[in-house]
């Protein structure tokens, strides 16, 4: 009598597709999670920036001589003289929104989500710049984002009058998030 001691291919390869069955799995849940943290963290850049912009516009009524809204080095910004007169000549959501959303001086050093390249604050589009991304450039879920000019998971900044309004597409499916703030 033989006695063989190993392993029969028919029980090597039910090990093989077990494996394959558990990787399958965790790679969908993977995504799931990478997905909803990417969601959640946009929408908590979003959250910051509001809070920012509102608690350093405050600062003006405070102190005349300060200076808001400074970069991430701490330089630069908007001085209270003349952010005040801006609201005095009812500009200062366009001040405002043109300062915080620059591309050569960001104040808020966060990077979107879907693209790290890319700065999570921008200039809101102009209402003629196109509405629908092709499938698959958004950045969305697993979508890849080559340039910057998407607007998934940004938080897009514009002004008017004396109001600033924030406007963001979390990505993934995910209803957008707006809020506006009355400045004084």
């Amino acid at each position: 009598m033989k006695n063989n001691k190993g392993f029969t291919l028919i029980e090597l390869l039910v090990v093989v597709a077990i494996i394959g069955i558990l990787a399958a799995v965790g790679v969908v849940a993977y995504n799931g999670y990478t997905g909803a943290a990417k969601k959640n963290a946009v929408k908590t850049i979003h959250a910051n920036v509001l809070k920012v912009v509102a608690s350093e516009t405050k600062k003006c009524t405070l102190d005349d001589s300060a200076t808001i809204l400074k970069n991430a080095a701490g330089s630069g910004g908007i001085t209270c003289s003349a952010y005040n007169d801006a609201v005095d000549d009812g500009t200062a959501g366009e001040t405002v929104a043109d300062h915080i959303s620059s591309e050569t001086d960001p104040i808020f050093a966060d990077k979107s989500p879907y693209n790290n390249a890319c700065n999570a604050v921008m200039a809101a589009a102009s209402d003629d710049a196109g509405a629908e991304e092709p499938e698959g450039t958004g950045g969305g879920y697993g979508g890849g984002e080559t340039d910057c000019t998407s607007t998934t998971g940004k938080v897009q900044v514009s002004g008017t009058g004396n109001s600033v309004s924030l406007s963001t597409d979390p990505g993934g499916g995910a209803d957008g998030i707006t809020a506006s703030i009355a400045l004084e």
